[in-house]
């Protein structure tokens, strides 16, 4: 795992997001749902409130989108192995719950993709994976857009008042398979 900045916020419990792009069109289908995702940037909005907090959350993120066959527990297991790229930023703060993250990216060009990710969620979030809606859904708009979306939550996050950390993984392997 590479730390590109660190405010501390790795090994304590709370929030994070994963910003992924896909570069083609999805069909998930989890249990009995069923999510079309289109190309296009996402963000993923979690929480870590186990001993090994978001550091050992993302590890776990990062390990599947890298191709570990661990058995999917939540939603996102399901999407990261189709995923080009992926980052990870961590949010300090005790005010930083996974739907008060969620209600502030959807005031910053993100709108959530219904049921996904969001089975616990008690506030009504309508989904804790989020399309960035900028720019046609294109394999070439992916990359350029997740960009933009991560300009966005950083700014986002920022004007919360929390502070983040950014990790990226190692590269993901070109003979990873996808399921």
């Amino acid at each position: 795992m590479i730390i590109i900045k660190n405010a501390g916020a790795v090994r304590l419990k709370g929030a994070y997001v994963l910003l992924l792009s896909l570069n083609s069109k999805h069909l998930l289908i989890i249990s009995s749902k069923r999510f079309e995702l289109e190309a296009g940037a996402y963000a993923y909005v979690g929480s870590a409130r186990g001993p090994g907090g978001v550091e050992a959350r993302v590890h776990r993120h990062f390990s599947i989108f890298r191709g570990d066959p661990r058995k999917a527990h939540w939603h996102i297991d399901h999407l990261l192995p189709r995923a080009s790229s992926l980052i990870a930023i961590a949010v300090e703060g005790d005010r930083a719950s996974e739907c008060y993250m969620v209600a502030s990216l959807k005031t910053s060009g993100f709108a959530a993709v219904k049921g996904f990710g969001s089975t616990d969620c008690r506030t009504g979030c309508g989904g804790h994976l989020l399309k960035f809606a900028w720019g046609p859904a294109t394999k070439g708009n992916a990359e350029l857009s997740a960009k933009r979306a991560s300009a966005s939550i950083r700014e986002t996050i920022e004007k919360l008042g929390f502070d983040w950390t950014e990790m990226r993984p190692a590269e993901k392997s070109q003979s990873t398979p996808m399921k």
